[in-house]
Parts: C-alpha cells; structure tokens; sequence
C-alpha cells in the first residue's frame, strides 16, 4: 500500500510539473497577444492629448475612446495578477514543486544513489 502511494505521489507531481509548464507559457503567449495593443493604446492616448490645442477627437468621444484606451493599457498588468495568483495557490497547497520526485523530510538527509552491477 506504501508503495502504491508513493506512485500515486510521484504522478502527482509529474502532472503538476506539467500543468505549470503549459500555464507558464499560455501566459508568455498571453503578454505578447495584450502587450502589443496595449502598447499602442498608451501611444495613442499620448497621441490624442498631445496636440497643444486639446484633444484631436470630439469631446463627446474622447471620454469613452480614453476610458477604452486605459482598459487596454492595464490588461497585461490584470493578466500577470491572475496568473501570479493561480501558480502562487496551486504551489501553495500542494506538497512540493519541481522534478518527477517526491519530497522527502529534511531529517531523512539527501537522497541516495546507487548503482547496482548485478547481472
């Protein structure tokens, strides 16, 4: 039964190793899809309040464009929030994260290799 559990152990964190890994890069892809919009949207706001004479759209439209605009510039800061929290919980409450291996108690000492030339 021991051994059956430590099995169980070891795929449980073979399958969190690899649900991090997916997660972390559906987030890189993430940054770069709302990174660049969101870019433009700060440069386009300087663009709309930069001219000396006032804004270059009506003012009936420049509340709802610059509200828009702002969203679009702080999507990526929400996007690395949420992604921040979800791997800091899932960390959190499981045993241990890192290679195929379980985690063992820190009074146990390191583990041990050995080789057996027994043919």
């Amino acid at each position: 039964m021991i051994e059956l559990l430590q099995l169980f152990n070891i795929a449980q964190e073979h399958f969190k190793t690899i649900y991090l890994q997916r997660e972390l890069t559906r987030f890189s892809q993430l940054t770069i899809y709302c990174g660049i919009p969101a870019v433009l949207a700060a440069v386009l706001i300087a663009v709309l309040y930069g001219d000396i004479g006032g804004a270059t759209i009506t003012v009936m439209c420049l509340s709802y464009v610059a509200s828009f605009l702002a969203t679009l510039v702080f999507v990526p800061l929400i996007l690395l929030a949420a992604y921040i929290l979800r791997t800091a919980t899932l960390t959190r409450r499981t045993a241990a994260t890192g290679p195929i291996l379980p985690q063992r108690d820190p009074d146990d000492g390191p583990f041990e290799v050995s080789f057996n030339d027994e043919k």
